[in-house]
């Protein structure tokens, strides 16, 4: 029998609007299909208030309970800040660049998405590393955010897909989406501990724009 790990990570922000399409086209959809799964939440305790979208303060209040509305078996809330100051901004943004080249993309130019990117990849690690330290076995991991909503049933067929990820075709970049992904359980590793590369990615990026201007 196939079991999957669903790992939700980052901040849960408008769960209480969306619960209910993971309930509907996620949970009954794997029980309904006999596949069993547990529920793993990897979040993050700021110091704001409110929540930040996209680096910008909007008024809703954080709410610390709403995860309970996922009832997640696995659970662990930490110290955003905590994280924060345990890594050295500069190795990930170089500001006189960037100062320098206003063109580039918001995502690599400005500290707050970089932040934010930093600590969602680290949120996604951690999630993972509370499966290993779960000492259960899975077929698959499923990283989807708590804040989206599931507007089509999930389909149990991307579980035999011959690929080792597997991501919805749409809200992606270059191949890549933040909201949603199936990833075989043996193949998760370097997936989940993107964040152990992304200042060498960054830097190396760095270095490819500046060659080409």
């Amino acid at each position: 029998m196939v079991k999957i790990a669903i790992c939700y990570w980052g901040m849960t922000r408008s769960t209480k609007s969306v619960y209910n399409s993971h309930i509907n086209n996620l949970f009954n959809v794997l029980e309904n299909n006999g596949i069993e799964f547990d529920v793993f939440m990897h979040t993050w305790k700021t110091f704001a208030k409110h929540y930040i979208v996209w680096s910008n303060f909007c008024d809703i209040e954080v709410d610390y309970e709403e995860y309970k509305l996922l009832n997640p078996t696995f659970y662990k809330i930490d110290k955003q800040n905590e994280f924060l100051d345990t890594i050295n901004f500069n190795n990930y943004f170089d500001k006189d660049f960037f100062a320098k080249n206003d063109d580039i993309g918001d995502e690599w130019r400005q500290p707050g998405l970089i932040r934010n990117h930093l600590c969602a990849l680290e949120s996604q690690k951690r999630c993972y590393h509370m499966v290993l330290e779960s000492n259960n076995s899975y077929d698959y991991i499923l990283y989807i955010r708590p804040d989206v909503e599931i507007i089509n049933p999930f389909d149990v067929n991307w579980l035999n897909s011959e690929f080792d990820i597997t991501i919805p075709d749409y809200h992606h970049n270059l191949g890549l989406n933040d909201r949603f992904a199936i990833i075989h359980f043996d193949k998760a590793e370097k997936y989940s501990n993107r964040i152990d590369e992304i200042m060498e990615f960054r830097q190396k990026k760095v270095e490819l724009l500046q060659k080409n201007m």
